[in-house]
């Protein structure tokens, strides 16, 4: 395999893919590399990806689907590899716990609601495989 494109970009260790206002799109992920390369199955992904062609999925949007199996090869031999997709969710939170519910859209709250949060312990956490290991290189 010679690369792996994130919505037309060169996927690296420092790709994060960030939603727009209205959340994340669609993330298109293309495997570029010997003309035999094909993806042969999808696995394990909780949100359905759809096979665009042998080598293109597109992945709807969902916390659940940034991590998924899927089996790349030629006629010959397949290898099962692991894709984590680096979208960034967040939810609110309180005592370190994990929220509730993740979400790709600002969070909205009235006047009322925000001086409630700012006297208590709920917090913002973020949800994002590759920017924690951004963060820790």
């Amino acid at each position: 395999m010679k690369s792996i494109l994130a919505n037309d970009s060169e996927y690296t260790v420092k790709t994060a893919l960030m939603p727009q206002s209205m959340g994340h799109a669609t993330t298109k992920i293309r495997f570029e590399g010997d003309e035999n390369l094909t993806i042969s199955r999808l696995v394990s992904a909780a949100v359905p990806a759809l096979l665009e062609d042998m080598r293109t999925i597109q992945v709807a949007p969902g916390h659940r689907a940034d991590s998924m199996s899927i089996y790349l090869g030629t006629s010959s031999a397949a290898v099962e590899i692991m894709l984590d997709i680096p979208r960034l969710w967040w939810g609110l939170a309180s005592d370190g716990s994990t929220p509730i519910e993740w979400t790709d859209r600002p969070l909205e709250m009235t006047r009322s609601e925000f001086c409630k949060l700012v006297h208590s312990d709920v917090g913002i956490s973020l949800l994002s495989k590759k920017l924690c290991e951004i963060a820790q290189s």
